[in-house]
């Protein structure tokens, strides 16, 4: 199990020193760096308030020139025909994103250099994150978008239909476990599973969606990746004794894709298929079952009434393949 170290709190000049190694001093206040950058201040602060960033007065020296560059940035995207809201659409992404980032980076600098760490040790730690992370995001992103363009749907119009599996699996009994286990148990054991579940899903060359903890959601073009997805997760869960037991629900059909997300009747039903499945069994709408290219031992379950759904009818997985 992975435990985090407690650490004292640092005290105000040494939250400073470690701020100013992540961050220039600030040396414009809101409305100052809006007009520096050419743009509204009234979109400044929309594009502020959608990467996560507190609500601060504008008329309040909190900004630096690192703001200004980023300002200018968004007023690029404008004057391109980028509308707004698709642009904080994707600042609200990246603020989650970077807001987990950045809590893991942190904890696990904190849990490397012990709770008795000197403030050297933290600049020294923060510095090394500072340098190296920028380019490792940039790796990163750009193999992402490399995989996305892989994916692009053949109609590209505004009425294009994207047609996707979906699969969710979810740890059975959750809650009442998160109520008995110490919060560093807890957290060992959500971590381990996310880690489970991402290595199965690049393994089967499925997109992990999303992480609630709990529950993953991912998706696919095609139903077979997604099965092997689902099958691959609970196999390997199941090797675990420390994880409570998973089950899978599947659906494939025609979904929209905002911020990173997708939504649609597919998703819901899978999800909503997951909730009905027993521990350790995968279940999925006859619609995925069509969309199955490969043999697989099934047991037909007839239709189920899902809320808000209406009847759907299920198959569950007899056995993997």
């Amino acid at each position: 199990m992975f435990e985090y170290a407690q650490m004292s709190e640092p005290t105000d000049s040494e939250k400073q020193r470690l701020s100013e190694l992540i961050l220039p001093p600030a040396i414009y206040s809101g409305y100052e760096a809006a007009e520096k950058a050419g743009i509204e201040e009234e979109i400044a602060m929309r594009v502020w308030g959608a990467i996560g960033m507190a609500h601060i007065d504008p008329s309040v020296v909190a900004f630096n020139d690192r703001d200004v560059d980023a300002l200018r940035t968004v007023a690029m995207f404008l004057k391109s025909g980028y509308p707004i809201e698709n642009i904080l659409v994707v600042s609200r992404l990246l603020g989650r994103v970077m807001s987990r980032v950045t809590d893991a980076q942190v904890r696990a600098l904190v849990d490397r250099i012990g709770s008795e760490a000197r403030t050297d040790e933290l600049a020294t730690g923060i510095e090394r994150i500072v340098e190296v992370t920028p380019a490792t995001l940039g790796y990163i992103f750009r193999r992402h978008l490399w995989a996305a363009v892989q994916h692009l749907p053949e109609g590209r119009g505004e009425e294009a239909h994207l047609m996707v599996s979906v699969g969710f699996v979810d740890l059975v009994s959750f809650s009442r476990i998160s109520d008995e286990v110490e919060e560093k148990d807890l957290t060992a054991l959500v971590t381990l599973f996310e880690e489970l579940v991402l290595n199965a899903c690049v393994e089967a060359g499925v997109r992990l969606v999303k992480s609630l903890g709990d529950a993953v959601m991912f998706v696919a073009p095609d139903a077979d990746s997604t099965l092997r997805a689902a099958v691959a997760i609970i196999d390997r869960v199941q090797q675990h004794d420390d994880l409570p037991k998973v089950r899978a629900g599947l659906d494939f059909g025609g979904v929209v894709t905002v911020g990173g997300d997708y939504f649609g009747r597919p998703v819901n039903v899978a999800s909503r298929i997951t909730g009905y499945a027993r521990a350790g069994s995968i279940m999925f709408s006859e619609g995925f079952r069509e969309a199955l290219t490969e043999e697989y031992d099934v047991v037909r379950l007839g239709p189920r009434r899902l809320k808000n759904l209406g009847l759907v009818s299920l198959y569950r997985l007899r056995k993997a393949p």
